[in-house]
């Protein structure tokens, strides 16, 4: 298991200082991480703390830096994750630079062990220098310098020449100790200004040179950039004849070179109130004279590459490989003419030599120093290849040994994205499993191109599922069952989820494997005869009624599922009961004895002789359900509405259908009238309640044999429609209001025409969803009417 080992302040402060100089382009964002994962792993060491594999490793890092990186840029680049230790450390930055570089310089220096830190002096001044710099930038600096080299009268093509050779990446990466030593390690000289370091980095340079004649062109360039760090003032220098003053370069230069680095050492030490002790100072100038002796016998391969002219090698292995490695970070594709001359253009402007050979020749050495994949070329990386390869080997192996029964390339793809793509340049599945199906090939079994196998096992993704579920008491959201389950795509586990029943949803993204309720088979019994005994008179019960049941019957079984929510228990009583009942979300019925919510609203009706509003909603809200125009009609099928708030059964009023239609027919000259036209009721008969608006509603719409009511849909607040004859010929309420709206010269536009409708009572609101064909229609009927009256 990892080691849950809390950042520290040090450790944030080197984080941040190498994320800053990855957004300065200062380092690759690869270099930075894998330069913080060793250094906070030394770091660790050298406090005697005991540190695993995964202890700060790469992924670690990477992960971590783009969590600060999403504070630096406000949230427009890295993952929105920061710790408040990530956040303090950006303020610190923002606001006390100069106490964040204290930080950042105490804490380079204790990546060395106690016992060297005199030792290691030099390489705090190194950092301290960086420091100051890593703000700048380099671009801006390189252009400066191009600008400066313009007005000077320099050609375009020397121009171009000199400000790539300061960066000189590849000569300065090769010459090992030297360029430790001169802080060359960053590979850029533009992050140097200061006049008497570029000039101890050109006597270096020229002391670590055993060839007769010294690197004339990159002297030359220097001289340049000293030149321009200077103002504009000439820089003179005679050059050394490394063969003619062996002696010289062995004594005094030598001498000098060292009196400089170990005079600027003692300086920092004591600005740091660091003394030198004597000891440390001897030790510290055998250091000096052994590494000047081994630069001295440097082999020819690096003599080779500090070559006068910048020429590349004799062989053209090293030159290629920087050049697939830096410029073709995507891959240097095969077959590409466009590829090619890219190729020799760069390979022009990093060794400032032409690049003869033919272009079968240039893919014939890339092919040797490089891997092919999807027709392209890629740099080799051993050791992070082989390093990922092992790490999804192990995946694959602790997975199958937990009892996987197959591992998808889908899912090994979506585990290590980015990793590939960053370290491999692996972009896509097909080249993930080109690659795995080579490496692991007397391992596993691969088949139908989508998942490994271990060699004589069947995949069962069902039962995978399964035993992952079964490890769990509780529900457990998608979130876990993908990680758990990460060898299996999501998409396989949801549809294996919804597919199988057993799996019970327990809410939204959350699921249980139902016969893991801790519930007895002596008490699934119980609460079957419970729930057998309330339906023995009734068609259904809602899931409260069954759960104050259970309270009040068997409160052990509440008190062993406390940590299942009421919708969750029902959901698996569903499944573990679905032999005797029917769970039809809320609603329990006896098995293949399903009802509708309108049926659950009659019967909730016939339970109640009077029920309020308040009462019906409530009830409502119970079935997680709204009140729409089906359960309306329900409610006004089997009650009468005698107020706003207030509805009774029918049997609780006396109407006489024959009187109470002759008095409607007396009211009702024409074929239909509103029914808030219907304001008298006084000589209306009696009922046994007063007689109102709602009332009639309630008895046009059930008990009338000579009249119906038509009508937008019932509302909430109030009483609209029309009472309408029954053998009219207005059968919609479309029809209705179009033959109303035709009578009327009351209106001219839409919205004047809604506005009649409201006031007349037809409906109580202004939407109409067909009212532009109803204006036409009433406009045509309209003109019709009044030429039949001309």
């Amino acid at each position: 298991m990892a080691l849950k080992i809390p950042w520290e302040q040090e450790e944030a402060v080197i984080l941040l200082d190498a994320l800053l100089k990855v957004r300065n382009g200062d380092i690759t964002r690869k270099e930075a991480v894998a330069n913080v994962s060793n250094e906070l792993r030394q770091r660790a060491i050298n406090k005697g703390i005991k540190i695993d594999d995964i202890f700060r490793n790469i992924n670690g890092i990477g992960l971590q830096m783009s969590f600060m990186e999403y504070i630096i840029t406000d949230g427009k680049q890295g993952m929105p994750q920061a710790s408040k230790l990530f956040k303090e450390t950006i303020k610190l930055y923002n606001e006390k630079k100069n106490e964040f570089e204290k930080i950042l310089i105490e804490a380079k220096q204790n990546l060395s062990s106690d016992s060297n830190n005199e030792h290691n002096i030099k390489n705090v001044k190194t950092l301290a220098s960086k420091q100051k710099l890593s703000g700048e930038n380099i671009k801006a600096r390189r252009m400066a310098f191009k600008n400066w080299l313009k007005s000077n009268c320099s050609s375009e093509s020397s121009i171009s020449n000199y400000a790539f050779a300061l960066n000189a990446a590849f000569v300065l990466e090769q010459c090992g100790a030297l360029a430790m030593r001169l802080s060359l390690v960053d590979r850029n000289l533009f992050f140097i200004e200061d006049i008497d370091e570029l000039r101890n980095i050109r006597t270096g340079l020229l002391i670590n040179q055993i060839k007769d004649k010294p690197s004339d062109k990159f002297i030359s360039v220097l001289n340049k950039y000293i030149e321009f760090c200077n103002g504009g003032e000439p820089e003179y220098f005679e050059k050394i004849n490394l063969a003619e003053q062996t002696d010289h370069i062995d004594g005094t230069i030598l001498e000098e070179n060292k009196k400089t680095i170990y005079d600027n050492n003692t300086q920092l030490a004591s600005e740091l109130q660091e003394p030198v002790t004597e000891q440390a100072q001897v030790e510290y100038e055998e250091e000096i004279e052994q590494q000047n002796i081994n630069d001295l016998q440097t082999d020819n391969n690096i003599l080779d590459i500090v070559e006068s002219d910048y020429n590349v090698p004799e062989e053209n292995d090293f030159g290629f490989e920087i050049i697939l490695k830096e410029d073709f970070p995507n891959g240097f594709r095969m077959n590409s003419a466009i590829d090619k001359n890219r190729f020799r253009k760069f390979f022009s402007e990093r060794f400032a030599s032409d690049l003869l050979e033919s272009d079968e020749y240039i893919v014939e050495q890339l092919e040797k120093i490089g891997v092919q994949r999807e027709g392209r070329i890629f740099i080799k990386n051993d050791s992070e290849q082989q390093k990922i390869i092992h790490c999804i080997i192990d995946d694959l192996t602790k997975a199958f040994d937990d009892g996987a029964t197959c591992v998808y390339i889908e899912a090994i793809w979506k585990r290590y994205q980015n990793s590939l793509s960053d370290n491999l340049c692996i972009y896509n599945i097909e080249a993930l499993t080109d690659l795995l199906k080579k490496e692991l090939q007397d391992k596993y079994s691969f088949f139908y191109n989508k998942y490994f196998c271990v060699y004589n096992r069947q995949a069962d993704t069902y039962q995978d599922v399964l035993n992952c579920l079964k490890k769990y008491s509780v529900p457990v959201s998608y979130e876990t069952l993908f990680e758990n389950l990460w060898y299996l795509p999501s998409d396989k586990i949801k549809q294996i989820l919804a597919s199988n029943k057993i799996f019970v949803c327990t809410s939204r993204g959350h699921y249980f494997y139902a016969p893991n309720l801790p519930v007895s088979y002596g008490e699934l019994e119980q609460i079957s005869d419970i729930i057998s005994a309330e339906l023995t008179n009734r068609s259904y019960i809602s899931d409260v009624e069954m759960y104050s049941l259970l309270q009040e019957k068997c409160p052990m079984v509440l008190i062993n599922t406390e940590e299942f929510s009421m919708p969750a228990l029902r959901n698996v009583l569903g499944y573990l009961l679905s032999d005797t009942f029917s769970f039809n979300g809320k609603i329990i019925t006896l098995k293949d004895k399903q009802i509708s919510l309108s049926d659950v609203f009659a019967e909730f009706c016939h339970l109640h002789k009077m029920l309020t509003l308040s009462e019906i909603k409530d009830f409502a809200q119970e079935l997680d359900t709204t009140i729409n125009w089906n359960i309306w009609n329900t409610i006004r099928q089997n009650m009468v509405r005698i107020s706003e708030t207030e509805f009774v059964q029918f049997d609780n009023v006396n109407f006489d259908v024959s009187l109470i239609d002759k008095m409607l027919e007396s009211i009702c000259q024409h074929e239909y009238v509103p029914i808030q036209s219907v304001g008298l009721f006084m000589h209306f008969p009696a009922i046994g309640i007063q007689w109102n608006s709602y009332v009639l509603e309630s008895y046009v719409y059930v008990l009338s044999k000579s009249f119906c009511l038509i009508n937008a849909g019932f509302v909430e607040h109030g009483c609209y429609g029309a009472i309408v004859r029954k053998n009219s010929i207005f059968v919609d309420y479309q029809k209705l209001v179009v033959d109303a709206l035709a009578h009327s010269q009351q209106w001219n536009t839409s919205k004047e025409a809604l506005e009649f409708l409201i006031q007349e009572g037809y409906q109580s609101s202004r939407r109409f969803s067909n009212i532009d064909n109803v204006i036409k229609e009433a406009k045509l009927l309209r003109e019709q009417l009044n030429k039949s009256k001309e």
